[in-house]
């Protein structure tokens, strides 16, 4: 029994170990073949069932090669091979839908290579389809590569063992020790190998990943643009559905970018630090992986937000620049444990080459706005003195664009007259290292691109790198400092000439153990007083002041000396003097005194006539009879007598200081302002107007006043003189009232008291532009009593004028009510004025008014149409013409009433018809 399984051993091992040759050479031609699909590659389903089908394609080629057990071993008639081994493959590939469809393609390749479906043939079948299931389900749920391939053995073992143990019962223990012991030095080969191509494929494709990223981030503008090409890339790398960049800061962070599904936006909110539960992590420079949130979540505000969205993963990686996290690029996903520590590991490595991007893009920026900048040029050239850099600020100084500069010789900046020194210097600096010019500041001069030669402060450095010497110069245009410099000049030699020829005394001294010194003395009055300059340089007080003054000037000058600013006046010679004492320091101690002397006898005469001109001006206001206010900067200065008593004061002390708006009504603020402001920029005066005033008791003054603008004590001022105006303007209403009343008698008849003739006239002239402008009808009505010379003959002129009267009023009662204007055109003649009537209105006003007077029955028992009075009426109608007075309609309408007199009488006749 012992040599039968030794030599059934010696038949098995060199197949065993055939099937291991051709699981190798299968790795080696699916690698060639799927080297990008090794390492996590998110497969389809199709293509998981394909490579599938290719696994299963190796079990059964491994089943060619398998090893027939015949009975004189074991009893009975097995096949022993590694098909368990492309089962395990198949799941590291593609999980469950590979593992499916290779055990079904190997079942169906046994089938054909046996042709018959025995008890043995079923048994190995079952075992495959439970190991397809097995192996498929650890792959999708056991996430650690040696874990997961240990439970595969594990679970594989235990199949191929209750397998063989069902064909060749106990038996099949002579075999199993043996074949268990390949299988999982088998197990442990292709596993490892897998292992190392993994780990190779991965290095390529990080490596390759970072090549593409640097490019990406080397096309960028800004740093902002590497936050989103990072998250972009990282998301897409780790196939995260969900990220976000976070700018980090002392005291709190910034949403910068989100991603979610694919889709990219900005997000521009704050957070506290807290809102990021793995944020003291990520602060100390450490990634932080939180697997799957059902176990183990971050409590972050931000946290919980994503939580909710259904965030079950997470990975937070730092930023790193300058030694601090500046940022996080947070990424998220709906699955548990798709973040592992194989994530942590890639992303570690991609922190350095991250950080030193940013370090470079910042630096390109520095560098970028350095060489933008508009004011100083920069420019770089090479050891042939061909100009390599260009920046902005050379473009302005010197004319030339970049692309005009870049590789054009350094000597089109420099004028003729320093090239030749430039080549010698640049010639000695490559031989000997040594440069007149290099790492200082020089003045020089340069060369525009039209010609134009300016002076220029040039600070040159040298470098090499690869062996070639480069030169870095930054050149400044100091026209105006040169321009500056020379005025400066001038204005030292004006001042030393105005310090000598100015009529006063200027004087420095110092304190030199215990006694002042005078290191300067310039000024006209040196020779007034009968001194030279060198008389007082080098002496003390004792040579300028007399004996008794001295006291008073060495206390004056030891105040000064101590830092205090002060002026005195004092006298000599019958004059008065003001001195001025300014103390000049360093490094908070006084190092000399400065002593202006003017002579003020003039003006202190001066002074005291206007002290005796201002109490003539002060009483002069108190005695005028309205009241002044001075006001500066809207304050009350300056008040008299008068004033205080009509604003309801009894002191002055109440309205001086008083914003003198105060006393205007709120609802004249804006309007007071804009007069004052007035005053003051065209120094001018407003006429007397009237305003109204508040008194201090809150009522209101009615007033007359006139503002100026005046110089007072030696500033701008405004003055204003007023008066009460209450009696004046009730007085003037008064006038306007009797005014208005004899306007309104001179436009009335006297004898009727509706319209005259002239009130008519004007009227109509009106009305007649008036409908002119808009093409209006306008009709007018005379009308006159019939037979009215017989009624004054029979009833007597005080009869007549009753009569008049009553015609009038009852013609103005019909008139106004429909605004038209009834009138006395003279003697018992009158008329109306239809503005907007046509001819229709017009006679059928005319007739209303022969009836209502008729209607009247006042007795006339002369008249030839009724016994009683009556009027004739002619009427005339017309479009307005602005050619035209229109005088010939009033002629139209008497032409009427003429008509209608001969007509018999009492009746309306219209002009035309």
């Amino acid at each position: 029994m012992v040599r039968r399984l030794r030599e059934g051993c010696a038949e098995v091992i060199p197949d065993l170990f055939m099937n291991v040759a051709i699981l190798l050479a299968f790795l080696f031609i699916f690698r060639l073949l799927f080297h990008d699909r090794l390492s996590a590659w998110p497969w389809t389903l199709r293509g998981k069932m394909a490579a599938g089908a290719l696994h299963g394609g190796l079990g059964v080629l491994l089943m060619l090669f398998g090893v027939r057990i015949s009975g004189s071993v074991l009893g009975g008639s097995a096949l022993i091979d590694h098909r368990m081994i492309a089962l395990m493959m198949a799941a590291h590939v593609g999980g469950l839908p590979s593992t499916l469809t290779a055990g079904a393609v190997m079942i169906g390749g046994r089938l054909v290579l046996q042709g018959s479906c025995d008890t043995v043939f079923l048994t190995s079948a079952a075992g495959i389809a439970a190991a397809a299931l097995g192996t498929g389900w650890i792959a999708e749920h056991i996430v650690s590569y040696w874990k997961g391939w240990a439970a595969k053995l594990v679970l594989v073992s235990v199949v191929k063992i209750l397998v063989l143990n069902i064909i060749f019962g106990t038996q099949a223990w002579r075999i199993l020790p043996m074949y268990i012991g390949m299988l999982a030095a088998a197990v442990l080969f292709v596993a490892s190998f897998l292992r190392h191509m993994n780990s190779l494929e991965q290095e390529r494709r990080l490596n390759a990943f970072i090549s593409e990223l640097i490019g990406k981030f080397n096309a960028s503008d800004s740093t902002s643009d590497i936050y989103e090409i990072t998250l972009r890339e990282l998301s897409k790398l780790f196939a995260s559905e969900t990220g976000g960049v976070i700018l980090v800061g002392e005291h709190h962070c910034k949403g910068a970018y989100l991603i979610r599904n694919g889709i990219f936006a900005a997000n521009g909110l704050t957070y506290p630090l807290s809102g990021l539960g793995a944020m003291k992590r990520i602060r100390e420079g450490r990634i932080a992986l939180y697997s799957d949130w059902r176990q183990r979540r971050p409590r972050g505000e931000i946290d919980e937000a994503l939580y909710r969205q259904g965030v079950l993963s997470s990975l937070h990686i730092p930023l790193i620049y300058k030694g601090r996290t500046v940022a996080i690029i947070n990424l998220g996903s709906g699955h548990g444990g798709h973040f592992t520590d194989k994530e942590v590991r890639t992303a570690e490595k991609l922190i350095p080459v991250l950080s030193l991007m940013l370090a470079l893009k910042d630096a390109e920026g520095m560098f970028h706005s350095i060489t933008q900048s508009g004011h100083d040029g920069i420019v770089l050239a090479d050891s042939e003195s061909n100009i390599v850099l260009w920046s902005k600020g050379a473009e302005n100084l010197f004319g030339y664009s970049q692309e005009e500069a870049v590789g054009s010789p350094l000597h089109i900046i420099i004028p003729e007259p320093y090239r030749e020194a430039h080549r010698r210097g640049m010639e000695r600096h490559l031989r000997t290292g040594e440069g007149r010019v290099i790492g200082r500041a020089v003045e020089l001069e340069g060369l525009r691109r039209d010609g134009t030669v300016f002076p220029i402060e040039l600070s040159l450095n040298s470098w090499q790198t690869g062996g070639v010497a480069y030169y870095s110069s930054i050149i400044r245009d100091i026209t105006q400092r040169k321009r500056s410099e020379e005025e400066i000049l001038l204005l030292k030699q004006e001042l030393a000439d105005t310090l000598h020829h100015q009529e006063g005394l200027v004087l420095k001294f110092k304190k030199v153990e215990a006694r002042f010194v005078y290191t300067m003395a310039e000024g006209m009055l040196l020779s007034r007083l009968g001194l030279e300059r060198e008389d007082i340089v080098g002496s003390s007080p004792e040579t300028l002041v007399s004996t008794a003054q001295l006291s008073l000037f060495l206390q004056k000058y030891e105040q000064a000396w101590q830092g205090e600013r002060l002026q005195f006046e004092f006298k000599i010679g019958g004059g008065t003097f003001l001195a001025s004492l300014n103390p000049v320091a360093s490094r908070g101690e006084v190092v000399e005194v400065v002593a202006v002397i003017s002579d003020i006898s003039q003006r202190a005469a001066v002074e005291e006539e206007l002290q005796e001109s201002e109490e003539r001006y002060r009483r002069l206001i108190e005695m005028l009879p309205d009241g002044i206010l001075v006001y500066a900067e809207n304050r009350i200065v300056l008040v008299n007598h008068k004033a205080v008593e009509l604003l309801g004061g009894r002191q002055r002390e109440q309205l001086i200081g008083r914003n003198v708006l105060d006393l205007v009504p709120a609802y004249a603020h804006e309007a007071a302002r804009e007069q004052i402001r007035r005053i003051y920029e065209e120094r001018t005066a407003v006429p007397p107007r009237e305003k109204t005033y508040l008194r201090l008791d809150g009522r209101e003054l009615e007033v007359e006043a006139s503002s100026a603008w005046i110089a007072y004590k030696g500033k701008g001022a405004v003055m204003t003189v007023f008066r009460d105006n209450t009696e004046r303007k009730r007085v003037r209403e008064q006038l306007v009232e009797a005014n208005e009343r004899l306007r309104k008698l001179s436009a009335l008849d006297g004898l009727t008291g509706i319209a005259n003739r002239r009130s008519f006239d004007e009227a109509y002239e009106r009305e007649w532009r008036t409908a002119a402008e808009s093409s209006l009808p306008l009709s007018v009505l005379l009308l006159d009593i019939d037979s009215f010379k017989a009624y004054n003959d029979t009833y007597g002129h005080q009869s007549g004028d009753a009569c008049l009267k009553q015609v009038a009023h009852t013609l103005e009662s019909l008139a106004e009510p429909r605004g038209y204007l009834a009138a006395r055109y003279g003697g018992e003649e009158f008329v109306c004025l239809l503005p907007g009537a046509g001819p229709d209105e017009a006679r059928r006003f005319g007739a209303l008014i022969c009836g209502t007077v008729r209607d009247l029955g006042i007795p006339h028992v002369k008249s030839q149409a009724q016994p009683v009075v009556t009027v004739s009426v002619g009427t005339a109608s017309a479009i307005a013409n602005p050619l035209s007075a229109g005088r010939e309609l009033i002629e139209q309408g008497d032409r009427a009433l003429y008509e209608a007199k001969l007509n018999g009488r009492n009746q309306v006749v219209s002009a035309g018809g």
